[in-house]
């Protein structure tokens, strides 16, 4: 599976999902100052799973409904803390992250949201 990984995730997360075996892309090695509207068009133009911690990627979706990519993987956690949802993270099945935003909280929990798109362009 393809991941792009916003500025602010933390790369021991893109290390985990390559040594998964997913294909994993940093903004910060491509474009560092992409706007959120460019890193949410890029993700969907390749196909790949969002993971971010800017909640702005929310509003992008379902209110100034642009097109969404596979799936938006949110972690609404503090910085320091997503080292700590790797293993969360690491265990959720693609058939539960396809078409949807999921968010992992602070403390592991895992929520799903269908992304308004997701009956068209992914299911």
């Amino acid at each position: 599976m393809k991941f792009l990984l916003d500025v602010h995730v933390t790369r021991k997360l893109a290390q985990a999902l390559a040594a998964e075996g997913h294909d994993v892309i940093h903004a910060g090695e491509i474009d560092p100052t992409a706007t959120d509207a460019a890193l949410l068009e890029r993700a969907r133009r390749d196909a790949a799973v969002l993971v971010t911690q800017d909640s702005d990627f929310s509003d992008l979706v379902y209110v100034d409904a642009c097109a969404a990519p596979p799936a938006i993987l949110y972690l609404r956690c503090d910085p320091q803390d997503q080292v700590d949802l790797i293993p969360k993270v690491l265990d959720i099945h693609a058939d539960r992250l396809i078409g949807n935003m999921v968010v992992v909280g602070r403390r592991g929990s895992v929520r799903l949201r269908p992304l308004p798109q997701a009956s068209e362009d992914h299911g």
